[in-house]
């Protein structure tokens, strides 16, 4: 059974929970797909290498899993529907101002949510080589 990106689970793996496409749009939202010069990768390419090397399925992502779940009711009781329903402009502003907030802990999840996003995006080849990353030497 594959998920709403075409993403097929890996044999024995429950179907897409429900903080799937929270993660999804955060990945969306972080990166510039939309700019005209960013490189041909798509949003289940990140996913995919996301959820292999960080393992939030696992017992381990519990307390991701449960950020994700806190910040879609937080953009939910703002916004009256999910993160992942709104407009990509809405989504990275509100991701903005949890960057900004005086809450320590909105800033920590964004600083986070960011950082592996990141990570996992310009660990792709043509990504590292869109940045003038040439690799190891």
């Amino acid at each position: 059974m594959r998920d709403a990106g075409g993403i097929e689970p890996a044999r024995g793996e429950a179907p897409p929970e429900g903080w799937r496409p929270v993660l999804r749009a955060l990945i969306e939202a972080i990166l510039a797909f939309d700019h005209p010069a960013f490189p041909a990768v798509g949003v289940g390419q990140v996913e995919r290498l996301l959820l292999r090397d960080f393992s939030l399925p696992g017992a381990g992502g519990a307390a991701f899993r449960a950020g994700l779940a806190a910040f879609d009711d937080a953009f939910a009781a703002e916004a009256g529907a999910p993160f992942a329903a709104a407009t990509l402009a809405a989504r990275r502003a509100f991701l903005r101002g949890w960057g900004r907030s005086e809450a320590p802990a909105q800033r920590r999840f964004y600083a986070s949510v960011k950082a592996m996003v990141l990570i996992t995006a310009y660990g792709l080849p043509v990504l590292a080589r869109a940045i003038g990353h040439e690799g190891p030497r």
